[in-house]
């Protein structure tokens, strides 16, 4: 074909009207050699050159001025496409390029784009900055307290074992932990601790602070060496130093002061504000009312309510509530026998101690107050009559000249006139009041039977006054030699011929013994509105023994003879007296 006319081939276009058969395809021309910018004659644009030999084909892209460009058309593309889900082979010499997942494709003349259609990223933002891949390489590094490791295409991202954080800064922005937007555990200023929503700030200047509970110690500002644990504890605490607060709203409005407080216990301390400090509460709302008192110690529920104010110096041990204005007060327990309250005492350390060379006598009176009673000199704690509590001091006096008494510092100094020895548990019982009448016709009447004696002294306690039918009787407190005399003005209005004896007994365990002290035959004398008188009296120096009694009759008339008698109420003409003489 090569050797043939143009003409007759068809490689001219202007011909192929006039019958001449075209070439196959049109304007295909096959030689031995490549094309050259001089191959222009009878080539139009478009127009084949296939070099045989070397299987070349080249097209005509531009002519001008005689000048051919040759474009050679290269057939080693591809015939299928491998992808990520399989192969892609053209069909009918189409191959479709469709974008997905993040993936656009477009197409314009012989060019088809590839582009991102902006959900896939090309660049990772950071909290310091933007990351771009550089050769499709993006590093995942860990920072402070993070690691990561990666394999395959997997990465790890771990916290580290081992956390350590920033100190805490004022602007919160490093050394904060918070929760649901609110500060919940931080560490700022110097060797300070909280942990709680609220608790502590960020613009205090103390140091030594532990604040664990919501808003405890929230208000701090320079106090120091305070720790607070409970919700609201020392929340208010502006500047007051070496608090401690355990329980919610203990201490809660403590603002200054000097400190030193702690409070154990749910409103413990709830209401101080300040003042001198050093106050210590034990026990569920104990002093919760106090405002500036100091100095006080109070242990147990609801110990010292009742302080509201300054109260100070005080002690409080129990469930006790306090006075109000106490001041340098010790109270302990709550007297009672119901829940928290108690009605005995015991305190281990005394029985048997020697206490110092200065010391007094203790009492208690009925609220429980304990305080010194103090006597003068020469005197003595005396009780009072059955039923009271209420001793007093008292003087030993003597009813006659037969002891002298001396009241001394620390001592009281007794002696018998005369040089005698020293008389004991001495007695005087008297006639107060009407025995009624008493058959003189010899019967016998035991004195204290109708009528109680009085006392006028009894050193000792050896004294039955009788009454409602018990006879008068002194026992006998040691053995001994005791002196007892009797003295009785008997009267009557109906026989001028008085006649009557007074008999004292003594009773033992070994026998019983008769004294007779009196016995008269003569009328005294004749009283006014014609009553007759008869003294019956006389002493007697007997031996008793511990436990031993005496007793008195008197023996009024004879047989046969009645007579209406009484004895004369008096404490000098009818009585009983009596002492140990040794």
């Amino acid at each position: 074909m090569a050797n043939q006319p143009p003409g007759l081939n068809g490689l001219n276009n202007s011909l192929s009207y006039m019958g001449v058969n075209p070439g196959t395809p049109p304007n295909f021309q096959v030689f031995h050699r490549a094309p050259t910018t001089n191959d222009s004659k009878n080539f139009l644009l478009g127009s084949f050159w296939e070099w045989q030999e070397e299987e070349r084909v080249w097209i005509l892209v531009a002519l001008a001025g005689g000048i051919a460009t040759w474009q050679e058309i290269v057939f080693d593309a591809a015939n299928e496409f491998v992808t990520d889900a399989g192969t892609a082979i053209p069909v009918g010499g189409v191959l479709n390029v469709l974008g997905t997942a993040g993936i656009t494709t477009t197409g314009a003349g012989n060019t088809v784009t590839v582009t991102n259609d902006g959900t896939i990223a090309v660049s990772y933002v950071t909290d310091a900055g933007t990351a771009i891949p550089a050769l499709g390489i993006l590093d995942v590094s860990g920072g402070l307290n993070i690691y990561t490791a990666g394999a395959g295409n997997t990465v790890t991202i771990n916290l580290d074992t081992s956390i350590s954080q920033p100190n805490t800064s004022a602007d919160a922005t490093q050394g904060v932990y918070s929760l649901g937007g609110t500060r919940f555990m931080h560490a700022f200023g110097t060797r300070d601790t909280f942990l709680g929503s609220g608790a502590g700030n960020l613009t205090l200047t103390g140091n030594n602070l532990t604040g664990i509970g919501y808003q405890a110690l929230e208000s701090v500002t320079t106090a120091v060496g305070c720790v607070a644990l409970g919700t609201s504890a020392l929340t208010g605490n502006v500047s007051s130093d070496n608090n401690t607060a355990l329980g919610s709203l203990s201490l809660s409005s403590l603002v200054s002061g000097n400190g030193a407080n702690t409070a154990v216990g749910g409103a413990s301390l709830e209401a101080l504000t300040g003042g001198a400090g050093r106050n210590t509460s034990i026990g569920n709302i104990s002093l919760s009312g106090l405002l500036t008192g100091s100095d006080n110690v109070a242990v147990g529920f609801g110990c010292g309510t009742a302080y509201t104010g300054t109260e100070s110096s005080n002690i409080l041990v129990g469930n006790i509530t306090g006075t109000i204005g106490d001041n340098n007060t010790i109270r302990i327990g709550s007297p009672g026998s119901g829940l928290g309250d108690q009605n005995a005492c015991y305190v281990a350390g005394i029985y048997g101690q020697a206490a110092g060379s200065t010391n007094g006598v203790v009492v208690v009176d009925n609220s429980g107050k304990l305080g010194e009673s103090i006597g003068l000199n020469g005197q003595v704690l005396i009780g009072t009559s059955s039923g009271t509590r209420t001793p007093t001091w008292a003087n030993i006096t003597s009813l006659d000249a037969s002891v002298a008494i001396t009241n001394g510092p620390n001592s009281i100094d007794l002696s018998t006139m005369g040089g005698g020895g020293v008389a004991a548990e001495p007695f005087y019982a008297y006639l107060n009041g009407p025995t009624g009448s008493i058959t003189g016709d010899g019967t016998v009447y035991t004195l204290g039977t109708s009528v109680a004696f009085a006392i006028l002294y009894d050193v000792g306690g050896n004294i039955n006054v009788g009454g409602g039918g018990n006879p008068l009787t002194f026992t006998a407190p040691a053995t001994g030699y005791y002196q007892i005399n009797s003295y009785l003005a008997v009267i009557s209005t109906t026989n001028p011929w008085l006649r009557c004896g007074l008999t004292m007994r003594s009773f033992s365990s070994q026998t019983w013994a008769l004294w007779t002290s009196n016995y008269s035959t003569t009328a005294a004398g004749v009283l006014s509105g014609g009553q007759y008188a008869l003294v019956a009296h006389g002493s007697v120096l007997i031996q008793l023994n511990a436990g031993d009694y005496v007793f008195w009759q008197l023996g009024v008339g004879e047989a046969g003879q009645p007579l209406n008698v009484a004895i004369q109420q008096s404490v000098a003409a009818s009585y009983v007296s009596g002492y140990r003489v040794a």
